[in-house]
């Protein structure tokens, strides 16, 4: 946290401490000195859902219970793809098979 107001200030320049806010600066609230709360830029990942849901690709009742990819994993795929021309894996000049150069 880089800045500390008071409620006071924040009443009095609410407009350019929410631009400051904007621009990823994070900024304490005081209260008789104390910190009473923190005013911060949303997460990148509640602006994306914010922007999905004014597209209308996401549904706001959906909204409130999405959770992020960060748990998130892909289903593993076994794909077997055929060779190239060429058969297994040769050296760059189309000799033996690499896996024959490996053993030596």
């Amino acid at each position: 946290m880089t800045a500390r107001v008071s409620v006071q200030q924040l009443q009095d320049h609410a407009d350019e401490l929410i631009d400051r806010v904007a621009a990823g600066e994070r900024i304490g609230l005081t209260r008789d000195g104390r910190l009473v709360a923190v005013l911060a830029p949303p997460d990148p990942e509640q602006r994306v859902l914010a922007e999905l849901v004014r597209e209308g690709a996401v549904a706001p009742e959906n909204a409130a219970t999405a959770r992020g990819l960060a748990g998130w994993t892909p289903p593993r795929i076994d794909v077997r793809l055929p060779f190239g021309r060429r058969g297994p894996a040769q050296d760059a000049r189309g000799g033996r098979p690499l896996t024959q150069l490996r053993r030596q």
